[in-house]
């Protein structure tokens, strides 16, 4: 379970902003390795091994309330490669959906006949040189 946490330090580390500072706490695109990794340690088989969760997180010094608690504080510091993973498909079909359902102005209520910009439409919308 432990090289299962440390898979997904990796591939957080290899996925993130090659300036930040904190890798595993910054958000960046989930990778297909992540989403696999992650499915396989919050399924039903893997909860039952309640003890053994529980001695990992003593061991790392955190609480395994979440997936997020476990890696809190990270083991791996650095990877060898800085080549990025491919993309969660799953994650990108739910970027895009949500896009496309998202209307592009909002009703304003206080003023009539007035619209408001869907920022959070608009953040998800960007084009990448």
């Amino acid at each position: 379970m432990e090289l299962l946490l440390r898979a997904i330090e990796v591939a957080r580390l290899r996925n993130a902003e090659p300036n930040a500072s904190h890798h595993i706490e910054q958000p960046c695109v989930r990778s297909f390795v992540e989403a696999v990794i992650t499915s396989a340690i919050v399924s039903v088989e893997s909860r039952i091994h309640q003890r053994l969760w529980q001695y990992i997180a003593y061991n790392r010094g955190c609480t395994c309330e979440s997936v997020a608690g476990l890696l809190a504080k990270p083991l791996v510091q650095s990877t060898s490669s800085r080549d990025c993973l491919t993309v969660d498909m799953g994650w990108l079909i739910e970027r895009m959906l949500e896009v496309i359902a998202s209307p592009d102005v909002l009703e304003a209520s206080t003023q009539e006949g007035q619209n408001l910009v869907n920022f959070d439409k608009r953040r998800s919308v960007s084009i990448y040189p």
